[in-house]
């Protein structure tokens, strides 16, 4: 059996074992999983495009198909929905300007970069134009860049020249890397796009979109604003995405 073919069916079977023990068919009970916080943007008041998150494991799919009627009314670029429900939110989004998504490696990017190949692969197999991966913090907090890197290229290599890949780096979980340096790693991989996070700690700032954006990486916030009188500032800064929770 030839080496190709041999990774193809470990990662195949790999997959359907994850979708067996954790990811139910449509309908029934999900897993639950960390979940990202997701803001309201109203639509009008930013020009930085932004993404619909309907990322809650509990989503039916009532909730998918409200999230994606409601993506196409606001002209949002894309939507992100569980990887269970990226071909059938794809079905309902063909023909508009918004584009099916998903984020794969929860929680934290903590899972095996062959399991995050293997949910990248399928991922891009139901039709996902965008794929969202988070950068394993825990080895950036070890200081282990070197295996940070490795575990978000190989996390990546099934979207290239099929999908978009943002990152989603946990910026409150850095340790001693600048973001300067992750966002420099993600780009040298690949990602056209990197999303920060403030989930575990601090909150949005300026100041780290603006250390960012001049590199020539596209930078986005994920999550809850705080104060939304600060996104003229962050976008004055350079943020080029903003998400808003849909399906609720």
């Amino acid at each position: 059996m030839e080496l190709e073919e041999l990774i193809s069916r470990i990662t195949d079977e790999v997959y359907n074992r994850l979708q067996t023990e954790g990811n139910p068919p449509p309908g029934g009970q999900r897993p639950s999983a960390a979940r990202y916080p997701e803001t309201a943007v109203r639509a009008g008041t930013v020009r930085a495009g932004v993404i619909g998150v309907c990322m809650d494991p509990k989503s039916t799919i009532k909730a998918i198909e409200a999230a994606c009627g409601e993506a196409k009314s606001k002209h949002m670029e894309l939507l992100l929905v569980p990887q269970w429900f990226t071909e059938y939110a794809c079905s309902l989004l063909k023909g508009t300007e918004v584009e099916a998504a998903t984020l794969i490696g929860l929680p934290g990017g903590e899972t095996s970069s062959f399991a995050k190949y293997a949910e990248t692969k399928q991922a891009v197999a139901n039709g996902a134009k965008t794929v969202v991966i988070p950068v394993n913090m825990r080895l950036c907090k070890m200081g282990d860049m070197d295996a940070a890197k490795q575990d978000f290229a190989e996390s990546l290599v099934a979207a290239k020249g099929k999908a978009r890949v943002f990152a989603l780096i946990e910026a409150g979980e850095t340790g001693r890397v600048s973001l300067q340096d992750l966002a420099r790693m993600c780009s040298s991989c690949g990602a056209e796009c990197v999303l920060l996070s403030y989930l575990t700690g601090g909150r949005p700032n300026a100041n780290d979109i603006s250390a960012i954006a001049p590199s020539g990486t596209a930078v986005g916030l994920y999550g809850a604003i705080p104060d939304k009188s600060e996104y003229a500032s962050y976008q004055a800064a350079g943020c080029a995405y903003f998400t808003e929770g849909l399906g609720a």
